[in-house]
């Protein structure tokens, strides 16, 4: 077995960072520390494979191979043809796949640096081997990325060779999906792993196609998320130990097993929607979890849940890219919190920490994550009396206090207005202009529709800043 101390690099999502650092620390790697979007470590090949077996959080596993100053694609090109690509694998490779990211003042686009890199793999492969590996996007033989910044390129062996957040169980797509390291980075924080250990229910009344649900079936059973795919590019590395991953791999069973026997909660989801019921169930059954994870044909008003032990997870559209009824499912569920999961804990996904004051409970914690390119936040909260939220007469739901002095200054305008509008019969007409400078819309009301203008901020406003403001405003 080789014992040999190698520097390493784990990609993740952007915010989960810390995360994954923990992970790869208990998963036995040393001097973790993390970088945007990723986390650099040192680990032995043992600790490697089982980081690709075990990882719930990383999307690939890069082994560094070198660091070396370039300039041009001269200098790449030689750069790449000093590694001995032949000695980096334990056969001949048959496929090859590149990814290059990062420019500088000569190298400018990607698609030509990488095409630098295959040639000087093709070729010295070739010169030795008397072929060429055929291009793939996934799963190569030898999966190479280079990452340039600046002069400098750090040049990797891809030994994933594919995502990992492909746990192999999803064989198709709702709208809005999570990936699934993506959930089991929010379920990790809304903590899971240590509740489940506590035999608590795992409830999505929203479940879409049941992801947060696996993950957490995964995540409570023990099982390794490599075992649902496991096909990968280290094994073709010439570290690669064939006895040592039969051995993880029969651990991981044996600990599935177990997992499985102890975890004595439920996992139950409900959705409307018959094709998402239909792929979250066919999740569980790709899982053979069919008697584990419990996905429902129903509305909320109809979802019940146990009584005690609950972790209610959420990913409810929040309008960026589902954006029908939005409104009236934040107001469904919040009404469904208060009558059907008292005493519960929950973890909601919200586009914004606004939204979060739809729910009607005080969050305790809040968490940043990223959606594809979509900012959303995790709000985590109890589920009881002490934590709900006091809500104004005629109101619908509470405000954030900044959300609600707009609120009353358009309450008080209204009183101010109603004597003159009925006596003039008149229904289109301002009912907020800026009256509160910091919120600088204009509110106009025609008939039973609202009409909401922003002003142009000054540029001493931060656009954050501004579409804080706004989206209050439209609370």
């Amino acid at each position: 077995m080789n014992t040999e101390i190698m520097q390493a690099y784990a990609s993740c999502p952007k915010y989960i960072e810390l995360l994954l650092k923990d992970e790869l620390l208990n998963l036995g790697a040393s001097s973790a520390s993390e970088k945007l979007a990723g986390v650099n470590f040192e680990a032995t090949s043992e600790t490697l494979m089982r980081v690709l077996l075990w990882s719930r959080l990383a999307n690939r596993i890069y082994v560094l191979l070198n660091t070396i100053k370039i300039s041009n694609s001269d200098d790449l090109y030689n750069a790449i043809s000093h590694i001995k690509w032949n000695e980096q694998l334990n056969k001949v490779p048959q496929t090859l796949s590149v990814s290059f990211k990062g420019t500088n003042k000569e190298l400018r686009n990607t698609q030509y640096s990488s095409q630098v890199v295959k040639d000087a793999i093709c070729d010295q492969l070739r010169d030795i081997t008397g072929t060429r590996p055929d291009f793939v996007k996934s799963q190569a033989d030898l999966s190479v990325s280079v990452v340039l910044k600046h002069n400098q390129a750090l040049i990797y062996l891809d030994i994933s060779g594919r995502s990992l957040h492909l746990r192999g169980y999803r064989k198709s797509l709702t709208a809005a999906p999570l990936k699934e390291n993506l959930a089991s980075a929010i379920l990790t924080r809304a903590d899971w792993q240590n509740l489940s250990k506590n035999n608590y229910n795992l409830i999505d009344p929203m479940c879409g196609s049941g992801t947060l649900l696996t993950e957490g079936y995964l995540m409570a059973c023990d099982i390794a998320p490599g075992l649902t795919h496991p096909k990968y590019s280290v094994f073709s590395w010439i570290h690669f130990d064939q006895n040592l991953w039969d051995s993880l791999i029969e651990e991981a069973k044996t600990r599935m097993l177990i997992g499985i026997e102890n975890y004595k909660g439920q996992i139950i989801g409900a959705d409307h929607h018959k094709d998402s019921i239909e792929i979250a169930n066919e999740h569980a059954y790709q899982l053979n979890a069919e008697n584990k994870i419990d996905c429902q044909l129903k509305t909320l008003d109809s979802f019940n849940i146990p009584p005690k032990n609950n972790l209610i997870v959420c990913n409810p559209p929040y309008g960026v890219r589902l954006k029908k009824n939005v409104d009236s499912s934040w107001k469904n569920l919040a009404q469904w919190l208060a009558d059907k999961a008292l005493e519960a804990k929950a973890a909601i996904i919200t586009h914004n920490k606004n939204q979060g004051f739809i729910l009607g409970f005080r969050a305790e914690k809040s968490w940043k994550f990223k959606n594809g390119e979509l900012d959303i936040n995790l709000i985590a909260f109890n589920i009881n009396q002490d934590k709900k939220l006091n809500v104004p007469d005629g109101q619908n739901f509470a405000l954030p206090e900044t959300a609600q002095m707009v609120a009353n200054r358009i309450k008080k305008n209204q009183s101010k207005l109603s004597k003159w509008l009925k006596k003039e019969n008149i229904n289109a007409y301002r009912v907020y202009d800026a009256d509160i400078p910091e919120y600088a819309v204009a509110v106009d009301v025609y008939n039973n529709h609202i009409n909401i203008q922003e002003y142009k901020a000054p540029a001493s406003v931060p656009e954050s800043k501004a579409r804080k403001r706004l989206d209050e405003a439209i609370m």
